[in-house]
């Protein structure tokens, strides 16, 4: 997938374990390794590039829409926390793309949650906070939405323009929107676990499910009849 990179000029120098083993296998993408294609545009400079890009630290943002309910908005906190303990040292990887190209890279990865509304913290609070305090001058935005609509093609690229607009001339910054998670087919996997899972619970009596019935989760699994 070629992504697009933005570069600021400078004048300064438990959910479930089986969810969690389908997260590590996110190590494993499609790149290529084609040189990125580089023109400019006054002092914003667009670089195109698959993604192979290689930074002692990266920050990741991951945003989702936001909600008014601070258990909703907790979620995504979690998420984060789970993220960062899985991926937030300094790793190594290989990377395997469909017409055989590969490369290796090593990265320590920062990540921020960030809600694109109704909560606190914002996408520009996030920038904060990896930029001023984590000292990450590579950002990568990861939407945490299913599909690829208004809010991930439109909205959430507006509000990352402008969050990094605040530091244009501060520090050398590059800055992407990432895909959304959309057909990736892990997803296949989570959900066919999630309902054999409530099924099995269900056809067993088992008593509360250990998903549904989480206090974070909110809702039930119980079988209706009409």
């Amino acid at each position: 997938m070629t992504m697009t990179m933005m570069t600021l000029n400078s004048s300064k120098n438990n959910f479930s374990s089986s969810f969690t083993r389908s997260l590590s296998s996110l190590k494993s993408s499609s790149s290529s390794s084609k040189k990125p294609q580089q023109r400019e545009r006054g002092r914003l400079r667009i670089v195109v590039n698959s993604g192979d890009f290689n930074e002692e630290k990266v920050g990741i943002v991951l945003v989702d829409h936001g909600s008014r309910a601070k258990s909703s908005n907790e979620q995504l906190e979690r998420f984060a926390e789970m993220f960062e303990m899985m991926y937030g040292s300094t790793i190594g990887g290989d990377y395997n793309s469909d017409d055989n190209n590969s490369y290796s890279k090593e990265r320590k990865y920062e990540v921020a949650p960030a809600h694109m509304e109704l909560a606190s913290p914002s996408i520009a609070d996030a920038f904060r906070e990896l930029i001023e305090t984590k000292n990450c001058r590579k950002i990568v935005v990861a939407p945490f939405f299913l599909s690829p609509g208004r809010h991930v093609k439109e909205d959430i690229p507006r509000l990352v323009e402008e969050a990094a607009e605040e530091y244009r001339g501060k520090y050398e910054l590059e800055y992407m929107v990432a895909a959304p998670i959309a057909l990736h087919p892990l997803m296949t996997t989570i959900i066919h676990e999630r309902v054999e899972k409530c099924l099995e619970v269900n056809e067993k009596g088992a008593g509360e499910c250990d998903v549904c019935g989480r206090k974070d989760a909110g809702i039930s699994c119980k079988m209706k009849r009409v």
